[in-house]
């Protein structure tokens, strides 16, 4: 599998994690992805100059929620950083702020690790961080960061 593949398939893991995780909120819900297949009028906004893999809102504003698929070679750039600290600190002044970080299952403990020091970097202990650990073997295991 390329690695654009494996990259949808880790930004679909977490649109399913969300429909599972947060159906209280299903009937305001809305979910934007930044995938080959989402109409441009789905897909998520600049955000400090990074547009996010999946944005997750409620209508009227009760939730807000962040989402990054990162896969090998990419989860430790300096780019994914900048991105990380740049959607933690829009978040922390957001109604019932999340992120969610998809990975490959083997690159979760080191996601848990930059997730939670790009949260002390900016101050955004107020967001709640969660992990996501996918395998073609699984299709996505949900770990929680904290």
């Amino acid at each position: 599998m390329p690695e654009s593949t494996h990259h949808t398939a880790l930004v679909e893991t977490i649109g399913e994690w969300v429909r599972r995780e947060f159906s209280l909120h299903a009937d305001g819900l809305y979910l934007l992805s930044d995938c080959p297949t989402s109409h441009k009028d789905r897909k998520p906004w600049r955000i400090s100059g990074f547009v996010p893999d999946v944005f997750v809102g409620t209508c009227p504003a009760s939730f807000t929620l962040l989402g990054e698929a990162k896969w090998f070679g990419d989860l430790e750039t300096k780019h994914s950083g900048q991105q990380m600290r740049a959607f933690l600190a829009y978040l922390k002044g957001e109604s019932d702020p999340h992120f969610v970080l998809a990975t490959p299952f083997w690159l979760v403990a080191t996601a848990r690790g930059l997730l939670r020091r790009a949260a002390q970097d900016v101050g955004a202990g107020n967001v709640r961080l969660h992990v996501i650990g996918w395998s073609s073997s699984n299709g996505g295991l949900a770990n929680n960061a904290r």
